[in-house]
């Protein structure tokens, strides 16, 4: 199929209004006043083309009483994202500077076309004894990354050569106020005078022969049938992902101990007529590997259950902003949503009583039972010189999750130092896990059928019944003043948060409602 996209880069701008002319944010809205607007210098609107194709062909084989085959192979082929009049370009390294598409070498879809994502697919199941009580099933497959809109656009029209950023910033209150004759440089008559803007030299760019990200995935699993109504199954799990897109600072400046003589952030950058360049590349990767139980009971007495323990760990290099874009290996770490334990269960109970008052009545329960997802240590400051003050992480020395866990103190943060100045630390992206998650849901209803097509529902249910504290993430930002000149711990600041729990989560609720069906 072929795909056709307009994109529209926000051509109403944007309106900053802060009170700097009247003291109140809404009386300047009123008088079209505005501190400061924003627009995009250049195209406000830009197409997309792009072609999606695929063939497969699929047998199911049972190859023989108690084997069976499932086999697939499918091919894709996705065009490079093109525009109907070239109005995209991108950074291109080699030439220092940014190009518009079709031209220097820069294909007209950013990367070159690519041929060869062929995606094999196979699975069996086993009826290990013959007579369908116990079974082996598993499956191996190879998927591909879509490269539809979001990996290109609109970036490529939204950044240099083809349009820049223009920030148009209002003049200062007159001592007498304005007048007749001393308008404001910026209102809403004239958001976007060209007098007054300034640009910002940002871009984009793509690694010509970037082709999207491939998975592997395969499981391996048995199911074992309990009594008349009972099915266990345990499940392995593994995925391994390459050649993700990955985006990265190209335009960093190298990390060095900053001092009164060294040069400023901008011309220590490697392509210093530019700001901010975005690179993106294949270099992207990830993993999952888990175990996965499940024991299920069907309807039996009016009594239905379900449990499920999960047991994984994910990981990738790409969840957070790279610190040093030159070692993006120490990027690699757990991903946000790692959670390695979970466990839920569930039940459904249908009253079996039959007068008047009792019946069609339904209780069900959910217990939900989950450790926590990590976050990553930061100090709030730019230790290694590059100009970027909020993803550059501490040293680390000893097991940070360790130890007693507090909303007043969760992590131990003597167990960070600061690293030399001008270099980065050792402390790994998600390192932290956060607490956990234990909650019971409970629901009640009854459904009253007042015809064989009318009927009513009433439903009263309750979450976190045992108002269990659930708390949000602690912060893991250091401050400048945590910190020694030697680089040791010296406390948290009376200001900070580190270390800290200030938020939780839902605590005890209920809920009623009612539902006719007709």
């Amino acid at each position: 199929y072929r795909m056709d996209i307009t994109n529209s880069a926000n051509p109403q701008g944007t309106f900053t209004f802060t009170g700097t002319y009247t003291g109140n944010a809404v009386a300047d809205l009123l008088l079209g006043v505005p501190a400061n607007t924003q627009n995009l210098i250049g195209p406000q609107i830009n197409d997309e083309i792009n072609w999606q194709q695929a063939a497969y062909v699929q047998d199911n084989w049972r190859a023989t009483r108690k084997l069976s085959l499932n086999l697939g192979f499918r091919y894709e082929y996705q065009s490079p994202d093109t525009s109907s009049k070239d109005i995209m370009g991108g950074f291109v390294p080699s030439l220092g500077k940014a190009v518009q598409v079709g031209t220097n070498g820069l294909p007209r879809g950013f990367r070159n076309n690519y041929y060869k994502n062929f995606a094999p697919r196979l699975g069996f199941a086993y009826d290990v004894g013959g007579n369908g009580k116990t079974s082996i099933r598993g499956g191996y497959g190879i998927y591909y990354q879509a490269l539809t809109h979001n990996v290109f656009q609109p970036s490529g029209f939204t950044s240099f050569p083809i349009s820049r950023a223009g920030v148009f910033t209002n003049s200062a209150l007159p001592a007498g106020g304005f007048t007749a004759a001393l308008q404001p440089a910026v209102s809403l008559n004239n958001p976007f005078p060209a007098a007054l803007a300034s640009s910002t030299f940002s871009a984009t760019g793509y690694d010509v022969n970037y082709h999207g990200g491939r998975t592997q995935r395969w499981q391996v699993g048995v199911q074992r049938s309990i009594g008349k109504k009972g099915v266990f199954e345990a499940t392995y799990v593994g995925s391994t992902t390459e050649n993700e897109v990955h985006a990265y600072p190209l335009n960093q400046p190298k990390a060095t101990v900053v001092t009164g003589t060294t040069p400023s952030v901008q011309a220590r950058r490697p392509f210093n007529t530019y700001s901010t360049i975005t690179f993106n590349d294949g270099t992207g990767a990830a993993r999952y590997k888990g175990l996965l139980t499940k024991y299920e009971q069907r309807l039996a007495g009016g009594l239905q259950l379900l449990g499920s323990y999960t047991f994984s760990k994910a990981t990738s290099n790409n969840e957070v902003s790279n610190q040093d874009p030159d070692n993006r290996a120490a990027d690699w770490g757990r991903t946000s949503f790692d959670t390695r334990h979970r466990f839920v269960a569930s039940a459904i109970y249908g009253v079996p009583f039959k007068n008047l008052l009792a019946r069609d009545w339904q209780v069900a329960t959910i217990t939900t039972l989950a450790a926590g997802n990590p976050f990553t240590p930061t100090m709030g400051f730019d230790n290694a010189g590059t100009g970027i003050t909020n993803n550059q992480r501490p040293n680390l020395s000893g097991d940070v999750n360790a130890g007693d866990h507090t909303p007043t103190l969760w992590f131990d943060p003597s167990l960070y130092s600061r690293p030399a100045a001008g270099t980065f630390g050792n402390a790994e992206p998600f390192s932290i896990t956060g607490p956990g998650v234990k909650t019971i849901d409970v629901s009640l209803k009854r459904t009253f059928k007042f015809t064989e097509r009318l009927n009513m529902e009433i439903r009263a249910e309750g979450f976190n019944m045992a108002n269990h504290a659930n708390f949000n993430l602690p912060s893991g930002v250091f401050a400048a003043a945590s910190f020694n000149a030697a680089g040791g711990y010296v406390g948290t600041p009376a200001n900070s948060t580190t270390g800290r729990i200030s938020q939780a989560k839902a605590p005890r609720e209920y809920q009623f409602g009612a539902k006719f069906h007709f």
